[in-house]
């Protein structure tokens, strides 16, 4: 999620102040509903990894 914020459209950074900048304003941009429904399918995911045997899941 946050890479697709600071790369959008293939945006490159000719600093590493310029990224830091950027990854900053994606973090600040992320909303906090998407962060809580990552973590509550956290365990689902382990499960599944599980199951599966650390082969691809449909995540």
């Amino acid at each position: 999620m946050m890479a697709q914020i600071v790369y959008h459209n293939g945006k490159q950074y000719d600093s590493v102040a310029e990224l830091t900048a950027a990854i900053l304003v994606a973090w600040e941009a992320l909303d906090l509903a998407y962060l809580r429904k990552l973590v509550g399918s956290m365990p689902g995911r382990c499960i599944e990894v599980i199951a599966k045997q650390g082969n691809t899941t449909h995540y």
